[in-house]
């Protein structure tokens, strides 16, 4: 499937270095891609030097870790229309020394 280039830049509204918790009602469903009022939940962001030093302080070893263009959640769908090439996902592989033998 092609996509039509698009140049628009994107509003960004928040801070990639966010502090606390986001509340929200509004859900997304991921398979039909339609927005509904949901329950009010919370969620945290994470950078990803906070996601490595948790791995790294707790005696982890990193084995792998590789970016994707795919967008996980159907929150980003905007991004193809721009022919911009962003990191949407990633896949981290972190172990304990010795475990899974040669993981």
């Amino acid at each position: 499937m092609t996509f039509p280039r698009v140049r628009i830049a994107p509003e960004l509204s928040e801070s990639y270095f966010h502090e606390g918790e986001i509340s929200s009602t509004e859900g997304l469903d991921y398979y039909g891609n339609s927005e509904y009022q949901s329950p009010l939940s919370y969620e945290f962001t994470h950078t990803l030097s906070d996601i490595f030093r948790a791995i790294l302080d707790n005696g982890m070893e990193i084995r792998n870790f590789q970016e994707y263009e795919h967008d996980i959640s159907n929150g980003f769908a905007w991004v193809k229309n721009t022919g911009l090439r962003l990191p949407l996902s990633y896949i981290l592989i972190g172990i304990y020394p010795g475990d899974l033998g040669n993981a």
